[in-house]
């Protein structure tokens, strides 16, 4: 894909036009995004052109055919040539297909991407996905349409980029402030004696660095989506960084460019000790207040008519 003079205003509004001009088109044609069609508009004239192309041909080599003897090698060729006609037309059903299940998944997470996603992506995402193209084109057993720039992009490169956008991090996230409530619990029963500091960081280390992916595969990505989420979609994260003189751009780079050390040994220690800072130590200081609150015996006052001290 190249870039145009779209590219050259804000990345984010843009992506927030774009995005707010895909749901209108949506609502204005009563789209039911749990049930898109099979083939995206306009790919009917594509397929139908293609397949008059490959009748053409497959004729042509049925003629061949004709003319030639069983025990002929190219006879053998060219039937198998003739076969491989109906895996390229399969390949196209497929192709669209993809293209489709990726555009219901962007319907439905609208306006939801994390912030620390390309959103020149987003906004050119929106446009293929509103259909804002000047057609389709089949190349043999590759589809893909033609940019208002009449830039080729195939349909494998627009799902790629799709596959790639990430949410926030909300089930890490969620799963953190939970263990902070639980925290905050056993330190209001039991005091500061209750909880191992140590631990919990250990345990909060783990989770920043843990790769699996939910289904019983190890997925890399995930402890990278959670940092970028921390830095883009944590309303804390900027006050906590410029009061720690932590250097975001620098951290970002390190998890964008995938150095696996780097992240180990500078990356998640740095965010345990934001989680900590940030989301569990508010805990475990209302943990302390309803222990202390609990644990310090009440004065009694003075029964009337009984002599004071």
């Amino acid at each position: 894909m190249i870039g145009n003079t779209r590219d050259m205003l804000n990345p984010q509004d843009l992506a927030e036009a774009k995005q707010v001009g895909l749901r209108r088109k949506l609502e204005d044609a009563r789209t039911d995004i749990n049930a898109l069609p099979e083939l995206p508009e306009g790919a009917n004239n594509a397929v139908q052109q293609a397949g008059m192309e490959m009748k053409m041909e497959v004729t042509e080599l049925l003629k061949e055919l004709e003319s030639l003897n069983n025990k002929d090698p190219r006879y053998t060729d060219i039937k198998k040539e003739i076969s491989g006609k109906k895996n390229v037309m399969k390949a196209w059903q497929e192709g669209f297909g993809r293209f489709q299940a990726a555009k219901g998944e962007f319907f439905k997470n609208l306006f939801s991407y994390s912030k620390a996603n390309n959103q020149l992506h987003i906004a050119r995402l929106s446009d293929y996905f509103a259909d804002n193209h000047t057609g389709w084109q089949i190349k043999d057993k590759d589809v893909g349409l033609l940019t208002e720039e009449s830039v080729y992009v195939s349909v494998d490169e627009i799902v790629s980029l799709a596959n790639r956008l990430m949410l926030p991090a909300n089930k890490e996230k969620n799963l953190l402030m939970e263990q902070a409530f639980e925290i905050e619990n056993m330190v209001a029963k039991q005091g500061l004696h209750g909880v191992s500091m140590r631990q919990i960081e250990h345990k909060i280390y783990l989770q920043r660095t843990d790769t699996a992916d939910g289904e019983g595969g190890v997925d890399p990505e995930i402890p990278k989506e959670y940092a970028l989420s921390t830095m883009y979609d944590d309303p804390e994260w900027g006050q906590w960084a410029m009061e720690n003189e932590v250097d975001t751009a620098m951290i970002e780079e390190i998890v964008r460019k995938g150095a696996g050390t780097e992240f180990r040994d500078i990356v998640a220690p740095l965010l345990v000790q934001y989680d900590m800072q940030v989301k569990v130590q508010p805990s475990i200081d209302a943990g302390i207040k309803r222990y202390e609150t609990v644990s310090t015996p009440s004065q009694s006052t003075p029964t009337s008519g009984q002599p004071t001290q």
